[in-house]
């Protein structure tokens, strides 16, 4: 009996705490009120994986979220609404009211939802992959843009301290480590004495700086194209069978009148790594045409009539043996004359891949170039040749 009436009072308290205490009134009172903004960058930042932004609606009032809905639920309700997990606060007219991130993470990895989004994508032809990673790239355009915001701002001291962090950025791309290195390296130099401030000292920070600085780079490389009156690609793909198919493209410039130099200066950058979309002679071309469009680069046929005049060099020589006997004599003649490179016939190099295979033709073509043009001359004046060769 006595057990009993000690039950009742707590019963007693209990209901009085939960109605009559000022702490209690306080908490029923409470709301918790979620910023539109807040719900927005839910979107393209933890939600981003889950594709949030073709799904999640948000409803609010004045910068207040309201309710939290889901377009694909609604739309196919009435395929889903037999399955597990299928939550009707969603695709109803009231939204959902518990207003936190846990919420719609539980929703997006809800067996029903998962379903409606996969109805939705194929209704729209819409390849999902695809569409996740164009999600990551606005999400990381959201943090370049912070990271660019708080740079603009920086007074010079802060931005001396950046700039250390480019520069372990940097070094971390050059050397192919992980980006996970990034924070490791910062601690393990200021240890050493070295400041880096506090901010921008995580993972996801060096890979924003490294975008930054493949972005320089290219503009670097766009301007010195743009005053180069000569350049070439080489190009080399990745050979394992097991990982996609890679084609890394390289540029390679050349500059007559180098600074602080008195020779000319050839010079080899690197110019984009790119995915081969299909592993053919088509494809790896395409993708080559695609990496000299980031640079503004359209004509690329710019060489064809160099490998077109070397291939009818070759070949007016290889055909007649007469020809071939008077370029001997001529070049005989000439033979006080100064000639680096031996021989006079000249070199195939067309249908080649090889670079070095074009130079050496080029070399030899103008090495005895003056021989060639006069008796390519004298063959349009020599009678006992066709028209057809002496044109």
């Amino acid at each position: 009996m006595e057990a009993y009436k000690k039950r009742q009072t707590f019963i007693s308290f209990k209901r009085n705490l939960v109605s009559g205490t000022p702490a209690e009134k306080k908490l029923k009172t409470y709301d918790r009120k979620l910023q539109l903004q807040t719900a927005n960058k839910w979107k393209v930042s933890t939600l981003a994986k889950y594709n949030a932004n073709d799904w999640l609606e948000i409803e609010s009032i004045d910068g207040i979220v309201t309710a939290l809905k889901c377009k694909v639920c609604r739309e196919y309700a009435s395929q889903i609404q037999i399955l597990k997990g299928y939550t009707p606060e969603w695709s109803c007219g009231k939204g959902c009211s518990r207003l936190q991130h846990s919420s719609a993470i539980m929703h997006a990895e809800g067996m029903s939802h998962q379903k409606a989004f996969e109805i939705f994508m194929k209704t729209r032809g819409m390849n999902l992959c695809d569409r996740i990673e164009k999600l990551n790239e606005l999400q990381q355009e959201m943090r370049q843009t912070d990271i660019l915001s708080g740079i603009q701002t920086m007074n010079s001291k802060d931005l001396d301290l950046t700039k250390k962090k480019f520069e372990v950025a940097y070094f971390i791309a050059k050397e192919e480590l992980s980006l996970c290195l990034y924070p490791k390296i910062i601690q393990l130099e200021e240890k050493h004495g070295v400041v880096f401030g506090q901010a921008y000292k995580n993972e996801n920070t060096c890979g924003v700086f490294i975008d930054y600085i493949a972005f320089s780079l290219s503009i670097d490389l766009k301007n010195k194209l743009n005053t180069r009156n000569f350049f070439t690609i080489l190009f080399d793909g990745s050979n394992d069978v097991s990982i996609k198919e890679k084609e890394a493209i390289f540029a390679v410039t050349f500059n007559p009148a180098p600074s602080g130099k008195s020779e000319v200066n050839v010079e080899c950058d690197f110019l984009s790594l790119l995915d081969v979309e299909y592993g053919t002679s088509h494809g790896v071309f395409n993708t080559i045409k695609k990496s000299l469009e980031n640079i503004e680069v359209k004509k690329t046929t710019s060489f064809n009539d160099v490998d077109y005049m070397i291939l009818k060099m070759h070949y007016i020589y290889k055909k007649s043996p007469k020809k071939l006997r008077q370029l001997g004599e001529l070049v005989s003649i000439l033979e006080d004359d100064e000639y680096n490179i031996g021989g006079y016939r000249p070199k195939k190099a067309s249908g080649t891949r090889w670079i070095s295979h074009k130079v050496q033709a080029l070399e030899m073509i103008l090495d005895k170039y003056g021989v060639y043009l006069t008796h390519l001359e004298n063959m349009t004046e020599d009678i006992t040749f066709t028209n057809a060769e002496r044109a």
